[in-house]
């Protein structure tokens, strides 16, 4: 039986019993959900607005509007947001979704994710799930396996060869209903080529963990760089770190896996470089997710004190629901990469890397909060941690929002659908005790959290159990990859 059909089958079995409870929960419930008051922060990037009125009608905002005595529609649930700050639902821009995690990411305010990376059968069963209601959690935009050159990094990926394979491997993927194409490390500029044109003629966004230069991506049209890896490329004139990335790139996995490579590699950046790259991703409109608080681990200034939250979550009771495996590789994580990324050359890197990121806000680019958490960070509560980590690099706390808002919703193509707090869009919504904007740490200070117009308990169960597990991983092969 094809892995699908094993997929299908098991939700099967869960569908009735779902439904017949999702039913019973929503006989009797109105229509009409009305937030009224409180400070507006409505992703767009336009000023708060205070004092409004938020109409939700089912599973989407019927109407937005100021300050009103207008009559509430009859038998209509009403949240007074009095002294709070509404936003919209958190979107964590680069995820890797897993089985566990859902009341993690609902804990902390995030209601869609951006999956990228995962075997496309299970994530996309996941989001079909989701959506009917037939499992709980975030809403998917996924991108399913990733295209790459062989030897693949992981067992899910998808390998092409040549220009007519990464076609046809695009196409496959659009026909399995994925949202989005990512490609990996070793992609070949002709392949990535011919990815990019192919999805593009289906109206779908390609987004890319690359090894070459971001300049050479750019100009081919990729939608966004994930990491922020391959800027350091065209901002760098040492002939003989040049000349080592292009002998490695495309030949040597375990380079392109370490992160001491990856990482080190944005100490060679030049500052005079940098104005033309930030002038291209601003024209080209592509967006740049540098997830800081994956990739620089034990690299920024609040290393201690992450490490030291990640311990006492993970020490409560009620996150017994983590496996062991994971709450394993966390706490090594943090040990691992705060000696690897110590020292002068490692906060110089950063440092670099700092710069760009707030040039390109400041010109306007587009910036996405995403956390990249796997099997080595801890879901949910990084997407706070990573606008954290963009206004420590200069960003304001508004542009921070933005990346976990609009510019995440606009990476897949999906602002028609989330990202902000408009008429037409699913009622998707995060009321704060604080204010954000004074503070970006107070998006942690959450009040509620609504998705597709329902009020979600975000109180964690230790006996979570997801009814459609992840497949199993290889927790040789992960070490390797990740502890080398």
């Amino acid at each position: 039986m094809k892995l699908s059909s094993v997929l299908l089958f098991v939700l099967s079995v869960v569908a009735c019993s779902v439904a017949l409870a999702q039913m019973a929960e929503e006989t009797g419930r109105s229509p009409f959900l009305i937030i009224q008051g409180g400070t507006l922060i409505d992703g767009t990037g336009a000023s708060p607005t205070s004092n409004g009125r938020i109409v939700v009608r089912g599973n989407k905002i019927l109407s937005v509007v100021g300050d009103t005595d207008e009559p509430l529609p009859d038998g209509a649930r009403l949240v007074d947001a009095r002294g709070k700050y509404i936003l919209p639902g958190l979107i964590d821009g680069h995820a890797h979704y897993a089985g566990y995690a859902e009341p993690l990411y609902r804990s902390n305010g995030i209601t869609s994710v951006v999956d990228v990376g995962n075997p496309t059968p299970w994530i996309l069963s996941q989001k079909w799930a989701i959506e009917r209601g037939l499992l709980p959690g975030p809403r998917i935009y996924a991108t399913g396996s990733q295209i790459d050159n062989p030897p693949l990094t992981f067992g899910y990926g998808i390998a092409v060869e040549t220009v007519e394979a990464a076609r046809s491997a695009v196409r496959r993927q659009v026909e399995a209903g994925v949202d989005a194409i990512k490609v990996y490390k070793k992609i070949r500029p002709e392949l990535l080529r011919a990815v990019i044109e192919e999805a593009h003629f289906y109206g779908i966004p390609v987004t890319g963990h690359i090894a070459m230069s971001a300049r050479e991506a750019l100009l081919m049209g990729i939608d966004s760089i994930e990491h922020a890896v391959g800027i350091h490329i065209p901002t760098m004139r040492n002939r003989e770190k040049l000349k080592e990335f292009q002998e490695k790139r495309y030949t040597d996995v375990n380079y392109l896996a370490a992160h001491d490579t990856v990482t080190g590699s944005f100490y060679y950046m030049e500052p005079d470089l940098v104005p033309d790259l930030v002038k291209l991703f601003v024209e080209k409109g592509t967006s740049v997710t540098p997830t800081l608080a994956s990739y620089w681990i034990g690299g920024h200034g609040f290393a201690e004190r992450y490490a030291r939250e990640d311990q006492d979550l993970l020490s409560s009771p009620a996150y017994a629901f983590v496996p062991e495996f994971d709450r394993r590789w966390i706490m090594q994580a943090h040990s691992y990469f705060a000696r690897m990324k110590a020292g002068p050359k490692y906060r110089q890197a950063y440092k670099n890397l700092q710069s760009f990121l707030k040039q390109l806000a400041q010109a306007g680019g587009k910036i996405v909060a995403g956390t990249d958490s796997t099997v080595y960070e801890m879901h949910g509560i990084n997407i706070h941690r990573e606008m954290e980590l963009l206004v420590d690099a200069g960003l304001t706390p508004m542009q921070a929002l933005l990346g976990a808002t609009r510019y995440a919703a606009e990476k897949v193509r999906k602002w028609n659908e989330v990202g902000s707090v408009e008429s037409g869009k699913y009622a998707d919504l995060l009321i704060l005790d604080a204010n954000p904007m004074e503070d970006i740490r107070n998006t942690r200070k959450i009040h509620m959290v609504i998705q597709n117009g329902v009020i979600l308990d975000t109180e964690l169960n230790p006996n979570f159990v997801n009814q459609l597990p992840r497949p199993a991983r290889d927790p040789e092969k992960l070490e390797k990859l990740i502890f080398p």
